[in-house]
């Protein structure tokens, strides 16, 4: 998308930041990620950005990415571009965009990479005085943090996965041996019980033995 497109409808920061509900550091964020994608803003007169209607369609698409479909900055940039890639292109006439309140000027020639180059440098120079690039890289640096993070729980998770296996297999082990014992008991306290009523049957038949033989042998002879 080439800068210095003909609209009939051009928006300042501040009040396309309004319009989208966000603040006007957010939207100067929005913007230099889409120009490091490739994306071309139109530049006023004093060298702010100002806004066509494509740049609003393009950052409401920026928007609904990052806040619906919860992509990075730099993932719904690249979005952004291959949407931007994907629709035809419009004919356009080179006008310039005055800001409001001051008589346009003639139309300049096309903006040369080396001028966006310029203007780019000159946004990160401005966001290192405004505090704004510290804060991206600290972004940055806490979406690395997180990530490892997630990559730390992956690995406990694996390695509680495999104890809890493992348990399962120690326990199925120690139910088989517990069922043998039982099964071992069982066997052993039935083999006692006839062992037990064996002996009281032999002894009930011993002493009536005993009892029998002594009344005979107490009984008076007869002559």
């Amino acid at each position: 998308m080439l800068a210095h497109e003909t609209t009939t409808d051009v928006r300042l920061t501040h009040d396309l930041a309004k319009q989208l509900g966000i603040s006007d550091s957010s939207l100067r964020r929005w913007c230099r990620m889409l120009e490091f994608q490739g994306y071309s803003f139109v530049l006023g007169e004093d060298g702010a950005r100002v806004f066509r209607e494509q740049d609003l369609a393009a950052l409401k698409r920026f928007q609904v990415l990052v806040k619906h479909k919860r992509m990075n900055l730099e993932d719904a940039a690249k979005g952004v571009m291959e949407a931007c890639l994907e629709e035809p292109a419009a004919p356009a006439e080179a006008v310039v965009l005055a800001l409001p309140g001051e008589p346009p000027a003639e139309a300049p020639e096309p903006a040369l990479s080396t001028e966006v180059i310029a203007h780019l440098k000159t946004s990160i120079e401005t966001d290192v005085r405004m505090g704004l690039l510290p804060e991206l890289l600290s972004l940055k640096q806490s979406l690395n943090e997180m990530d490892f993070e997630v990559q730390e729980l992956k690995v406990r998770n694996k390695k509680l996965l495999q104890q809890f296996a493992e348990q399962q297999e120690e326990l199925s082990t120690l139910k088989g041996y517990i069922e043998n014992r039982v099964e071992q008991r069982d066997k052993e306290l039935m083999f006692a019980l006839r062992e037990i009523q064996q002996t009281k049957t032999q002894m009930a038949a011993a002493r009536d033995k005993r009892w029998w033989k002594f009344w005979d042998d107490s009984a008076p002879m007869r002559g």
